[in-house]
């Protein structure tokens, strides 16, 4: 009995390793460094993993230290691309291959659960700063931006820049330069023709650039029947569906509804409007209406939309603070702040 006990006791310990090795989650290793393109180390460049195979991915970035070292720990077996970024210097994400940077393929499994990789950037990039502007109406823009090699289109890179902020470009290169969205025409570099020129910048080679961009036609059309006297409802509705289909940042088309909102002061419109489209402007204008209805649905749209209760946290303070709003309308101000705390 005594022996039957003991081995019971020994294969319990067993089993209860056992489960411990299967459930204490992921052990996969990636060690390595980060070098420019003469093999020197990059220090504090931003480092990740991303999985090879299909589907969405949540990406953890690590930071290397001085030395250009880094360890990626807690992965799960799998294939994955080791990149990194330092656009502060100039070093864009080496997954983006117009850069020229390489991202190494490295495998994790229970029998090989370290590796190790080389990320290697490309040559410094250049940069330019555009100051996107409206050609009419001389406001902000917040174009797409879409850079390339001049000699191979199928060579490319889209991002979304905000106004005045810097893009990095191949340097070393023939490359296009080109901006707009669904509500512009597009602007191709040096001076917004059709046909445009292709640019050349060196190593580390800063550039400023003026950018006018001009409303398409379509867009055009759909601003004038916004701003029309006498238009219902619902055709304003189905027309702030169409602008945001066409172009959902559209920063002037946001501005035309505030005022069309703001003008009618009308609970039902406002309501409609915001379950479709909720640009900063409207939320804005919604929230200075005198009519505590609207206020309160500017409140509702607000929940879930992070950075633009960031934009607005003054205005809801006041909002939470104001002795002569309604309480429903403090206790959502409220709400959304504490969303951010």
């Amino acid at each position: 009995m005594m022996m039957e006990t003991v081995i019971r006791a020994i294969v319990g310990v067993g089993l209860a390793f056992g489960l411990l090795a299967q459930t204490s989650g992921p052990a996969g290793v990636i060690r390595g460094t980060v070098v420019d393109a003469l093999g020197r180390p990059v220090a504090n460049a931003e480092v990740g993993a991303l999985p090879t195979e299909p589907g969405h991915h949540l990406l953890r970035f690590i930071k290397a230290d001085s030395g250009g070292g880094f360890t990626l720990e807690g992965l799960d077996w799998g294939e994955y691309l080791v990149h990194a970024r330092k656009e502060a210097d100039g070093y864009p994400d080496t997954n983006s291959s117009i850069f020229g940077g390489s991202s190494p393929r490295v495998t994790l499994s229970a029998q090989s659960p370290i590796a190790s990789a080389i990320v290697k950037f490309g040559p410094k990039a250049a940069s330019t700063t555009p100051a996107f502007a409206d050609a009419e109406t001389g406001d902000e823009v917040d174009p797409s931006v879409r850079i390339w090699m001049w000699d191979d289109a199928h060579s490319y890179r889209t991002a979304t820049r905000k106004p005045n902020s810097e893009i990095l470009i191949p340097s070393g290169q023939r490359i296009g330069l080109e901006f707009g969205d669904g509500a512009y025409d597009t602007w191709r570099y040096p001076d917004g023709s059709a046909i445009g020129q292709p640019l050349v910048m060196g190593p580390g080679e800063k550039r400023s650039l003026g950018v006018a961009l001009r409303r398409s036609a379509a867009m055009r059309g759909l601003d004038s029947r916004l701003l029309e006297q006498g238009a219902s409802e619902a055709a304003i509705v189905d027309l702030v569906s169409e602008m945001y289909a066409a172009a959902p940042s559209d920063i002037r088309a946001g501005r035309e509804i505030a005022e069309v909102v703001s003008q009618r002061q009308s609970i039902t419109l406002a309501q409609a409007v915001l379950a479709r489209y909720v640009p900063a402007a409207l939320v804005t204008a919604c929230l200075d209406s005198p009519v505590s209805d609207i206020r309160q649905a500017a409140l509702k749209s607000l929940f879930g939309r992070g950075n633009m209760i960031l934009r607005l946290a003054p205005k809801l303070r006041g909002s939470a603070a104001s002795p002569n709003e309604e309480p429903r309308s403090q206790r959502l101000a409220h709400e959304l702040l504490d969303t951010i705390r």
